[in-house]
């Protein structure tokens, strides 16, 4: 049996079927589709299906150089408020706070990158610091007392607050790097992407799980 990966070849082959052959066929194109559509956006957040080459990585990206890469692609699927910009060039501000075990990890993945015409720029807060403007902000450190008064500093306000520290989605953080089955995964806190102004793609909500 030969497998063709287009849905529209599979209809066209179906619309040559008869009967229960084509409805037999048209459900299992839909549950392929279905079944892949994660793997298909997971490498559409990465930058690339080929990894290693287009990256720049060596064989196994490191964790950070996966959650940079995944920081800097989610922006493609969220919408700020047309006053979060000065203009419609204005660049996109990554704010770190507290630990920063990205380092060069995330200068790399911004590197060169443009997405809706506007480049990238990381501003680094210290930890007693007012949290500046920014449109996303990485909370670094993995201490839960840190990023719960990092998070009330910025409550209301159109920023996208991420982070791997434990209880972050709990806690009103945005989106929560987590590791499942040693896979890295997020949740998404879409209560507190509401109270900020901000709206992401039902694509990233159908791949992260929920909270909030």
């Amino acid at each position: 049996m030969q497998y063709r990966f287009s849905k529209q070849t599979i209809h066209i082959i179906a619309e040559n079927r008869s009967g229960a052959d084509k409805d037999r066929l048209r459900v299992t194109a839909c549950r392929i589709f279905r079944s892949a559509w994660p793997v298909l956006m997971t490498a559409v957040l990465l930058g690339s299906g080929r990894l290693a080459a287009q990256m720049g990585f060596t064989v196994y990206p490191s964790e950070y150089q996966i959650k940079s890469r995944y920081i800097v692609n989610l922006v493609r699927y969220v919408d700020w408020p047309e006053n979060a910009f000065q203009d419609t060039s204005s660049p996109y501000i990554i704010g770190l706070t507290g630990n920063d075990p990205y380092g060069i990890d995330l200068e790399k993945a911004i590197e060169g990158k443009t997405i809706n015409n506007r480049h990238f720029i990381i501003r680094q807060f210290e930890e007693n610091e007012v949290i500046g403007k920014c449109h996303i902000l990485v909370v670094g450190s993995r201490e839960r007392d840190f990023h719960r008064k990092v998070l009330l500093k910025i409550r209301s306000r159109s920023i996208l607050s991420i982070s791997d520290s434990p209880f972050f989605a709990e806690d009103g953080g945005m989106i929560h790097f987590v590791i499942r089955k040693k896979k890295i995964r997020f949740q998404i806190n879409t209560a507190a992407v509401k109270q900020s102004g901000l709206k992401i793609s039902t694509k990233i909500l159908k791949m992260a799980e929920i909270t909030g």
